[in-house]
């Protein structure tokens, strides 16, 4: 019990740093604690355990894909403000739609490995992995959902302006992928 509860203390250091300002090491520090987390708090049995490897592998390879593709739509944008170019619309969506595309396929990878394991758990272990999965953000916002992302920029808007609708601008810039960094 005691790497669980370390796993999640560290984990929950970096639930107020906002994720575009995390650099590269903070994000693999954050995704090694939830994935960490994830791992003590199904206490799997010896049987399980063998499963465990395929899914942390393409756990990794989901985060690992998913901060790349981040990190290069930020230098993207990057580059078009340091020239002073209008961004080109088109190219964006198509872009968005290319990870998309990849995100998904990197998604259907983690499914994959996971439904042995899945499979193997008890009831109880089956309902912390979802918890723990969406709670730690193993797979970025993956498992919030929509409404869940909406509610946290309102939320964060309200805190930050006194307003309680504040947080509509931030959903639109979300929206019209203005983005830097984070999850597909």
């Amino acid at each position: 019990m005691k790497p669980f509860a370390i796993a999640v203390i560290a984990s929950l250091c970096f639930v107020g740093v906002a994720h575009a300002q995390m650099s590269s090491e903070d994000r693999a520090a954050f995704a090694d604690a939830g994935i960490a987390a994830v791992h003590a708090g199904l206490g799997l049995k010896a049987d399980q355990e063998k499963l465990w490897p395929a899914v942390e592998t393409a756990i990794r390879g989901f985060s690992k894909a998913s901060h790349e593709r981040a990190a290069e739509r930020k230098k993207a944008k990057e580059e078009r403000q340091k020239a002073k170019t209008p961004a080109d619309l088109v190219a964006r969506l198509r872009q968005r739609a290319e990870d998309g595309a990849a995100s998904a396929a990197d998604l259907k990878k983690v499914a994959e490995a996971m439904e042995p394991l899945y499979k193997a758990l008890d009831d109880g272990q089956k309902k912390r992995m979802s918890k723990l999965m969406r709670e730690q953000r193993v797979l970025g916002n993956v498992l919030r959902g929509r409404g869940d992302r909406d509610r946290g920029a309102k939320d964060h808007g309200a805190k930050e302006h006194g307003s309680k609708d504040s947080g509509a601008k931030d959903r639109s810039d979300k929206d019209s992928g203005d983005k830097d960094g984070g999850d597909d």
